[in-house]
């Protein structure tokens, strides 16, 4: 299986959550996806992914606003900024990573690897359960 194929997947299960269109297609990915990088939906990613795709932008865009607002006038050194902006970023970085996985158990979403089984059922008419059944 490819991995539109397995991308395509991934999005319709996450379709049928409640999880909403900017939590599994944040700005990033969709940015990256349009440049053709292949990046899973952060549901699917790592744990070390998330950290880094969500902490650097984080640490850079808070940084900035951060030294701008407030730090340039305390005379905050840039080194102690980017200090403080890596940390903020990586305790970000790590809080979404931690709701990326409870948000897919929370789901009981698919395990990439897992999806093409996955597929082969609902391509088959069973949405797990047997219609038979009563």
């Amino acid at each position: 299986m490819t991995f539109d194929e397995r991308y395509g997947l991934a999005i319709a299960e996450l379709k049928r959550t409640t999880i909403v269109e900017g939590n599994y297609a944040p700005p990033l990915h969709r940015f990256l996806r349009s440049q053709g990088v292949r990046v899973r939906p952060p549901h699917y990613c790592s744990i070390g992914f998330n950290i880094f795709s969500t902490g650097i932008p984080f640490a850079i865009l808070w940084g900035a606003i951060m030294w701008f607002v407030l730090w340039q006038s305390q005379r905050l050194t840039p080194g102690m900024a980017v200090g403080a902006a890596l940390v903020a970023g990586a305790i970000f970085g790590c809080f979404m990573s931690l709701y990326y996985r409870w948000s897919f158990n929370q789901n009981d979403l698919t395990k990439w690897d897992k999806l093409e089984a996955t597929a082969g059922d609902e391509e088959s008419g069973k949405n797990g359960y047997d219609e038979n059944e009563k």
